[in-house]
């Protein structure tokens, strides 16, 4: 009876996983000097782009505002999540209708509907103000940040929000993750939105 009872918190512990492995996904990122390691080529949506390894398929979007045209992927541990959602010339025209602002070109549309709806999500949140991405990208387009600062969880959430036009198409990357993470995950998201080809 007392072996039983010795092997129950080391069949707890073994099950469970060792307490270090929980965060493997952060080491590899610290031991890559905070960098997400070794982009690999992924496609979808007309699309290829480089993202990191670490990321798996992840079928959680309630993040994306278009989930019929999206692909999402997440890090096991780190709660570090990436969707890219496709929208087509004609799909915009919803979004133009519910635009505030007249003759607005389709790709700000677009940009300021996405933080819009984050910014209408949150409870406290804090936008940045929109910055051109072809001077660090190559690519026609707008990043912006909303920071949620009171989520419900008491962990505050940051989304990085590049909007871009390529191949006939306007593009979503949304990088989402901590903001304590945020501080090193910005070239990774410029990266991204780097390697779409």
């Amino acid at each position: 009876m007392r072996i039983h009872l010795l092997l129950i918190p080391l069949l707890g512990f073994l099950l469970t996983g060792c307490p270090g492995s929980v965060n493997q996904t952060q080491k590899k990122i610290e031991e890559n000097d905070l960098n997400l390691p070794n982009p690999t080529g992924r496609n979808g949506l007309g699309i290829r782009f480089e993202l990191s390894e670490l990321f798996e398929t992840d079928y959680y979007s309630h993040f994306s505002l278009n989930s019929a045209n999206s692909l999402t992927y997440s890090t096991p541990n780190t709660e570090i999540l990436v969707s890219i959602e496709r929208f087509t010339p004609a799909s915009l025209s919803g979004i133009q209708f519910q635009n505030e602002q007249e003759n607005q070109p389709d790709l700000e549309a677009l940009r300021d509907y996405f933080v819009k709806k984050r910014k209408a999500a949150s409870q406290n949140s804090i936008v940045s103000e929109p910055i051109e991405l072809y001077s660090k990208t190559k690519k026609k387009g707008w990043m912006q940040s909303v920071e949620d600062t009171h989520n419900g969880n008491n962990y505050d959430l940051h989304y990085l929000i590049g909007t871009i036009s390529f191949k006939g198409n306007f593009y979503v990357v949304q990088m989402v993750a901590g903001k304590d993470n945020m501080s090193y995950l910005l070239d990774d998201f410029l990266s991204l939105i780097k390697s779409i080809r």
